[in-house]
């Protein structure tokens, strides 16, 4: 079945190509399972001309739907829980930051970052970098769900998420010096503080706002729950 792809942004031929050839549209667009019968797309937004396409606006058209669907394809992303081992006592290392959509200036959330041409679990080792100044290989990283991530809002966003744990042993002095520090990447937009906590600070699941950083935290104390069961049976075993 052909599909009538028209723009409703004024774009020149090149515009077109990147718009309509960028791994966001044509892998969204060749995962659409064939029960979907759809005839047109309209091309609404598309991010500026210096960047590789990460973000764009579409107007699905379906047969026997009579109306337009908004789709915002968005590229991948990957999220990290921080497991910091300071003498025993165990921390986490979330991220301050604004986020203009929450209307919040203070927005607290697991580090996080889009893939933009490498992988998850590279981008997560990137992230921790940029964001929390920590240094990690990508094969320390270790994935907390399966399969091929975790959808963020799937009735309007192609975005899916995947979910790492990253475990360090750090002195005091380390864990005060990162405690309050700014960092991220100024020249695009970040403005970060980290913030230190004991895991055991930690609010409870439902008092959490931000899904993202929900989802790694209940994700992290499942994968602990199934440590501690490993080792109980080890023990068992051994006895």
């Amino acid at each position: 079945m052909s599909i009538e792809t028209t723009f409703s942004i004024a774009i020149n031929p090149d515009e077109y190509d990147r718009a309509t050839k960028s791994d966001i549209f044509t892998s969204w667009l060749v995962g659409v399972e064939p029960e979907f019968k759809i005839s047109g797309i309209d091309i609404k937004t598309l991010q500026p001309p210096n960047r590789n396409p990460m973000f764009e606006q579409i107007g699905v058209t379906e047969e026997g739907i009579g109306y337009e669907q908004i789709v915002q394809l968005m590229g991948d992303a990957s999220a990290i829980f921080v497991e910091l081992d300071c003498g025993g006592e165990l921390y986490t290392a979330l991220v301050v930051q604004p986020r203009l959509p929450a209307g919040q200036f203070h927005y607290v959330e697991v580090p996080a970052g889009k893939v933009e041409g490498g992988t998850f679990q590279g981008t997560a080792a990137k992230e921790l970098a940029e964001e929390l100044e920590l240094e990690f290989e990508a094969e320390e990283l270790t994935r907390l769900d399966e399969g091929d991530g975790i959808y963020s809002t799937p009735g309007l966003v192609t975005e899916k998420r995947q979910y790492f744990l990253a475990r360090k042993k750090i002195s005091l002095e380390e864990l005060q010096a990162m405690q309050g520090k700014k960092t991220g990447v100024l020249e695009e937009g970040e403005r970060i503080t980290v913030q230190i906590m004991k895991i055991e600070d930690l609010p409870p699941l439902h008092q959490i706002e931000d899904a993202n950083t929900l989802i790694a935290i209940a994700l992290y104390y499942e994968y602990i729950a199934k440590e501690e069961r490993s080792l109980e049976e080890t023990i068992a075993n051994l006895a």
